[in-house]
């Protein structure tokens, strides 16, 4: 065998031992990448993710195997910063890389969204001003981006 049989084999070999980046058993949860380094960093449940993004929106990526949260509880996005790389896992704020590309996150948590039936608690009455009754979605200040 030569040397590039070799090397082949043994690249062969590599990829039928790598794990591809699948989504989580629930479909509702997403693992979250790094836009800088790809690296994955959380999971995340859609249905509690909304702007502005906190720290509790976020869970170990491989629970049950003693890997920390990405963050403490308490730090808001701009302080959010990839573990691995150390910049800002996501360019801007109202969207994330997941494992299936970019999901736009939205202003408010959808009606029926709450993830309560999954035991999974979610702070500031869904999104409103914290009073747990439905009300208009947030907008955007006049000039602003979004």
């Amino acid at each position: 065998m030569n040397e590039a049989d070799r090397i082949k084999a043994a690249l062969e070999e590599m990829a039928s031992m790598a794990v591809p980046i699948e989504g989580p058993d629930d479909p509702n949860k997403v693992w979250v990448l790094c836009e800088i380094c790809y690296e994955v960093i959380a999971l995340t449940d859609l249905r509690i993710l909304h702007l502005p993004l906190k720290a509790e929106m976020f869970t170990s990526p491989f629970p049950g195997r003693d890997v920390q949260p990405p963050w403490q509880p308490g730090i808001e996005y701009e302080f959010m910063l990839c573990p691995h790389c150390q910049h800002r896992f996501a360019v801007e704020e109202d969207r994330i890389r997941t494992q299936d590309g970019f999901y736009v996150v939205p202003e408010t948590i959808q009606e029926g969204n709450d993830g309560k039936e999954e035991g999974i608690e979610v702070k500031g009455g869904k999104g409103t001003e914290g009073n747990g009754k439905k009300e208009k979605e947030l907008k955007p200040a006049k000039g602003g981006k979004r």
